[in-house]
């Protein structure tokens, strides 16, 4: 940081001598105030460099009142509102974010570690510090400031940028956290240390060097399982399993994935091909995929795999970080079991296999975790329904 000469000349007059950070001196500063008095002043200027503070002495000068305490930044500059002093970093860092989110986008790097964890909390941090540049701010202004931040880049990503909900409410926690961390750690750093220094921010090149390099994701191998008890036979249960038509949304409305913004399912209908079984499943927005069917066991168990071509899901319908079938994210395998427990009763059981792959699974396999639990329950229960439905049918 460097203070203006002339309130430093001003103060010197006035009181004699005058303190100042030894992180704010430099030659360049002491040569604008050696410029700034006059000749004779010059000769009586003495600069006393002490362990963390410069003491500024004009020999011989008449003193009005003298102060020790340091020149700090509020006496040098125009006093202003703390949102006024924010809104040009504000400002900055929105077209910061955008730049990133652009690069993130050209490296298919959004769904990654350096553009999800940290590029918000350097956000923050840059941000926290901007504020506190001056004077030390309290930090409930810094940390509504930040979340203001966020929710503007969020905003701008959904609506200039076309970003999908599904990403944008996975993404929301680890965004808003990693701001709120980076926000707190460097508030907490200006008003331990406060020796601001224009260099740190150089920090807001971190991001875009981590988007650039060379990506480093794991594989995890997810496994989701279900039960449910039915009042049908199994027979019920298995034409409900390889013949669901007209599936209706209202039939699926408690799942979570649904409500965050995944296509309806519309039908799922197992056929006989060249190829063998194929059960055929059809979402809405014009989702269609193959199930493989590997193990067919009538009334009893079916296992399928998944087939995803090129066009099986347009783009759009799905967030194109997370599609199934993506780099990221992709559906392995389904099974159902049905085990009679009586003459009337079935129990059905589902068990999935996924796969996620990113360097951040231990956050984004959570996600997946709920999600695919969450499906296998709701599916079960439709399954369930339309059973007992069909049974009651049969049974008049």
């Amino acid at each position: 940081m460097s203070l203006p000469a002339q309130p430093l000349i001003e103060r010197l007059r006035l009181q004699g001598e005058c303190d100042l950070p030894k992180a704010a001196w430099s030659d360049e500063l002491e040569e604008q105030i050696r410029i700034g008095l006059s000749e004779e002043e010059r000769g009586r200027l003495v600069v006393d460099i002490r362990d963390d503070v410069v003491r500024l002495i004009l020999k011989n000068q008449s003193v009005v009142s003298v102060s020790h305490q340091p020149i700090t930044p509020s006496e040098v500059y125009p006093h202003r509102p703390f949102w006024q002093k924010v809104l040009p970093v504000f400002l900055l860092g929105i077209v910061y974010f955008v730049l990133a989110y652009l690069t993130g986008e050209h490296y298919e790097k959004l769904v990654s570690g350096s553009f999800l964890l940290v590029l918000p909390t350097l956000l923050g941090a840059l941000l926290a510090y901007a504020a506190n540049y001056q004077q030390p701010v309290a930090f409930g202004k810094v940390a509504l400031a930040t979340v203001v931040f966020m929710a503007v880049c969020i905003g701008i990503s959904a609506v200039a940028l076309r970003e999908g909900v599904i990403c944008i409410i996975m993404a929301s926690p680890l965004l808003f956290g990693g701001m709120l961390i980076g926000a707190a750690l460097m508030h907490s750093l200006c008003r331990w240390l406060w020796k601001p220094y224009k260099v740190v921010y150089s920090l807001a090149l971190v991001p875009f060097l981590l988007i650039v390099a060379p990506e480093s994701r794991t594989d995890d191998i997810g496994h989701a399982q279900s039960t449910v008890l039915i009042n049908a036979t199994p027979a019920q249960i298995w034409q409900q399993i390889n013949h669901a038509d007209a599936i209706e949304p209202a039939e699926m409305k408690d799942a979570l994935a649904y409500n965050i913004g995944v296509p309806y399912p519309i039908s799922g209908i197992t056929k006989h091909t060249p190829e063998g079984l194929i059960r055929y499943s059809t979402w809405q927005k014009g989702i269609q995929f193959e199930e493989i069917i590997q193990d067919w066991q009538p009334n009893q168990y079916v296992r399928w795999t998944y087939r995803f071509r090129p066009d099986s899901v347009p783009k759009g319908a799905l967030d194109d970080h997370v599609t199934i079938g993506g780099k990221h994210f992709d559906l392995l395998d389904t099974a159902y079991r049905l085990t009679p427990v009586n003459a009337h009763q079935t129990q059905l059981a589902i068990s999935v296999h996924y796969r996620v792959s990113t360097d951040l699974n231990w956050y984004s396999g959570r996600w997946a975790d709920e999600l695919i639990g969450d499906f296998a329950h709701v599916i079960l229960d439709f399954y369930k329904v339309r059973s007992e439905q069909a049974n009651t049918r049969a049974s008049t």
